[in-house]
């Protein structure tokens, strides 16, 4: 929490629903500090607004699904800065120094 702020964004995937009120109240928490937040979720929890509801899935898949809606996010983001998402610029397949 000593990060939470306007210049902090954060994801908060809570799809476990023994730790779902945790989840949320973080959230609120975080987003009360002024920080850009989002809760990706499943259906039926009762969500911010702004936030990403997911189908239901088996709870051992739910985080892997949740998680699409980030990736998308970044893949975006690459592209608008004219990055090609999944390219390595620096780095290479074999290592050449420690």
């Amino acid at each position: 929490l000593e990060l939470a702020g306007p210049d902090l964004g954060i994801a908060v995937i809570a799809t476990e629903a023994r730790t779902r009120a945790l989840d949320l109240a973080l959230a609120e928490e975080v987003a009360a500090s002024g920080a850009a937040t989002v809760v990706i979720a499943g259906e039926g929890a009762d969500l911010p607004p702004g936030s990403i509801a997911i189908d239901r899935v088996e709870p051992v898949l739910a985080p892997a699904v949740a998680v699409i809606p980030l990736q998308l996010l970044a893949w975006r983001i690459a592209r608008e800065k004219g990055r090609d998402p999944g390219r390595f610029t620096l780095a290479t397949k074999v290592t050449t120094r420690e």
